[in-house]
């Protein structure tokens, strides 16, 4: 079971994009194995959202929660209030053997391999995905910036979303320059 902490979409533009890259959720959805939970962060105060996600999650039993995206939260308070916050919903995750994906915007560096929320030294696998200028086209660059106690690749890989899913495709070092 998936719980998915939306700060942006709602379930149903999250459902039609998915779908738009071959991953249909509307069945998970029915049988209860997903489940959604749509909002914008500055509707409360970050204790509020702490309460509610933890709730949520006590509630639902998930294996696996997704927060997408935890820089939303910089709208409700400093990004030290914020790295407490998710350091505290990392901490009931992790106590729980809970698997967690969180996404982050890009701060205004453009490097995807900073976090404003300073929460990627709790995590084990911090994977990021960059956008490169090819030509006159959009490429996806996705690479593993750490994985912690496992091997794992150094390769940057192109990100390709197409109705059929997701694959990867190696580049070469000019594609990657």
């Amino acid at each position: 079971k998936c719980i998915y902490f939306s700060l942006e979409e709602s379930e149903q533009q999250l459902t039609r994009n998915m779908r738009s890259v071959g991953i249909e959720l509307t069945e998970l959805l029915e049988q209860g194995s997903v489940k959604i939970q749509a909002f914008r962060p500055n509707y409360r105060g970050l204790e509020e959202h702490l309460f509610e996600i933890t709730a949520a999650i006590e509630a639902f039993q998930p294996s696996c929660v997704v927060i997408d995206p935890i820089t939303n939260f910089i709208t409700v308070g400093s990004n030290d209030e914020v790295k407490s916050m998710l350091t505290r919903i990392i901490d009931h995750l992790k106590s729980r053997g809970i698997t967690m994906l969180f996404t982050a915007l890009t701060p205004g560096s453009g490097r995807p391999d900073e976090t404003e929320t300073q929460v990627s030294s709790m995590v084990d696998t911090w994977i990021a995905l960059d956008l490169k200028l090819v030509g006159n086209s959009r490429h996806r660059e996705i690479y593993v910036v750490k994985s912690r106690g496992m091997e794992h690749s150094h390769e940057i890989c192109e990100l390709v979303m197409s109705k059929n899913g997701f694959s990867l495709r190696s580049l070469t070092q000019e594609q990657i320059a």
